[in-house]
């Protein structure tokens, strides 16, 4: 919206920077100025959107007013408009018989138009000149009001570049569609469109595609005509033809950035395609793909091989690596933040190198391997930080043995600057009683599952899922009260929810330390 808005521009980026990475510049530029603040919505750890205070947001509210950037029309009849508005125009909860207000302004110069919670189905025929339409929580009451009405005038709207429709019931999107040759955002995500018109394989100039958190018909072909594309979220749905020359497709899009996709796949020519389809996106940010059938197979860890240099977040639900895959390192992958995969065997040495990335916030294992017991007993005789960054932790299947021994955080030397994970807030793992008791019979659980050394400043919350399978009741409460023990010592206090699970049923148990 930045960049469709004119805020951002070629003039200003400096060589060999993109519109994109300048924009998020600035973004961070914001959060560094405490302008506004950092959110996390949709993955704990990663930094995907922001809000203002509300000292902020009065300054702001003062200073659009000051400037004139902004006028909103707020449903409200007895509301007095200027008969000059500003190029944008912000309708909120407004009403259709309310948009009357407008009859008397000059409205020849609006830019943007940002709707939201509204009930009309008309764009307005008087602004020509559109850049940007945002539609959020607006509705219309039928089929026919959007199809003979909101849609008349799409096709005149020739300098538009960004198009956002959220959460209407808007179910068609209209071939005149094609005639927005300078679209570069088309954004459908939330919406009730269950097919893409082929049209839009004509809007060569889109940069960001998002079409349908639900599954959506793709026509064969379209995605690859769209080689400009940045950012593509898109849940793919269809025959196996339709699916398969949809992945191949993926392969074309070069300049992609973000990709998050949902593919049911049922064949492995479909996952051979998907693999080397991976292999070309040389640029991308943001990888999120999910939705394989759940009796599928493991890969090999050297099967996929991405270009890492770039990569932010990773998150392969469809996948189940036999190892920690290679490239997966420090050299290779220095700016992951965030890591969700599925792998059948975590070794030692894969913890040794996933504690080396700079940059990590969040990291997910999910192994089905149960019998293992995986060791993170990192020395740090180096004086490098391990996990430096390190915010979320969840390891799921095999057991976790936190040996610490050794480590400078364990060492009277640095008492209040541990070396292993000194930033961690949120641990989540498995304790599989027998197979911890008998990998090392000679340690006491208090040795084996004691965390009091992780996060000393930030640890908030432990979550442990005890297996009770094969364990002797002894073994079992031991292991327990090591847990609520190595709570109870930690300076902060964190919240401990156990979950027994036993052969044959379960039984909860919550209980804060």
């Amino acid at each position: 919206m930045w960049i469709a808005e004119g805020f951002i521009s070629e003039e200003q980026a400096a060589a060999g920077v993109g519109l994109f990475e300048l924009g998020e510049r600035y973004f961070n530029e914001l959060i560094n100025r405490n302008m506004i603040q950092a959110q996390e919505t949709l993955y704990e750890g990663y930094v995907d959107a922001c809000s203002v205070h509300d000292m902020v947001l009065d300054l702001i509210h003062q200073l659009s007013s000051e400037e004139n950037v902004v006028t909103v029309l707020n449903g409200d009849e007895r509301q007095k408009l200027q008969g000059s508005i500003s190029r944008r125009l912000a309708l909120q909860c407004v009403e259709e018989h309310n948009v009357g207000q407008l009859a008397n302004i000059a409205v020849e110069k609006v830019r943007s138009i940002f709707a939201g919670e509204c009930d009309f189905c008309a764009l307005c025929p008087r602004l020509p000149s559109l850049r940007v339409v945002q539609m959020v929580g607006c509705s219309v009451f039928n089929k026919d009001c959007i199809k003979d009405v909101s849609w008349n005038h799409l096709g005149s709207l020739l300098h538009l570049r960004y198009l956002r429709l959220e959460s209407t019931n808007i179910y068609e999107l209209p071939r005149e569609v094609r005639y927005l040759r300078f679209l570069q955002t088309l954004d459908l995500w939330g919406s009730c469109i269950e097919e893409l018109p082929e049209e839009v394989g004509l809007l060569t100039q889109l940069v960001c595609l998002r079409a349908g958190a639900w599954a959506i018909i793709v026509p064969a072909g379209l995605i690859g005509k769209l080689t400009s594309l940045q950012d593509l979220r898109i849940s793919c749905s269809g025959e196996d033809a339709i699916i398969m020359q949809f992945v191949e497709e993926l392969g074309l899009l070069k300049e992609l950035r973000v990709l998050e996709t949902r593919i049911t796949v049922w064949s492995e020519s479909i996952e051979s395609a998907l693999l080397e389809s991976l292999g070309h996106l040389h640029n991308i940010q943001e990888l999120h793909i999910s939705d394989y059938p759940s009796s599928k197979d493991w890969v090999s860890s050297d099967a996929v091989w991405l270009s890492c240099r770039h990569l932010r977040l990773l998150r392969l639900d469809c996948f189940e690596f036999s190892t920690l895959p290679a490239w997966i390192n420090s050299s290779l992958a220095p700016n992951i933040s965030y890591l969700d995969v599925q792998v059948v065997v975590v070794k030692d040495q894969d913890m040794e190198t996933l504690a080396k990335l700079p940059e990590l916030s969040c990291l997910r294992l999910d192994s089905d391997d149960t019998e293992s017991v995986v060791s993170i007993k990192i020395r740090t005789d180096k004086g490098v930080v391990y996990f430096r960054k390190l915010r979320f932790l969840k390891i799921l299947g095999p057991s976790i043995w936190f040996d610490l021994r050794g480590s400078e955080c364990n060492s009277s030397r640095v008492p209040s600057n541990n070396r292993i994970m000194p930033s961690l807030e949120s641990l989540e793992f498995h304790v599989h009683v027998r197979s911890l008791k008998d990998e090392n019979p000679h340690l006491g659980f208090d040795k084996l599952l004691g965390f009091q050394n992780l996060g000393r400043s930030s640890l908030r919350i432990v979550k442990a899922e005890v297996n009770c399978g094969g364990a002797s009741i002894w073994d079992v409460e031991e292991a327990e009260a090591a847990l609520e023990h190595a709570a109870a010592v930690h300076p902060k206090h964190p919240t401990l929810l156990t979950n027994r699970v036993e052969s044959q049923y379960m039984i909860s148990r919550y209980q804060e330390v």
